[in-house]
């Protein structure tokens, strides 16, 4: 269900996989009934959870703080850039 931000803005996020409102979006941005827009997914950058120093993700060890750092797969995940 959909709530008020702080701001009064409606908040969607969790609406914004469904069938209904890819095809409003679509419809809104190219004008043409059954358009398949494509939304794409934004990674996040990995930080250290020690220093919240920026990796670029390849690293095993943050080289601030020399903290492990954990895998990319168990620790971010995908957002969607709207």
């Amino acid at each position: 269900m959909s709530k008020r931000t702080t701001g009064g803005c409606w908040d969607i996020t969790d609406q914004m996989d469904t069938p209904e409102t890819h095809s409003a979006f679509s419809l809104f941005v190219s004008g043409k009934s059954g358009y398949k827009a494509v939304i794409e997914r934004k990674k996040d950058q990995p930080k250290c959870k020690n220093c919240n120093a920026k990796l670029d993700g390849s690293e095993k060890f943050c080289p601030e703080c020399g903290n492990k750092i954990e895998s990319a797969n168990s620790s971010s995940q995908n957002k969607p850039t709207v």
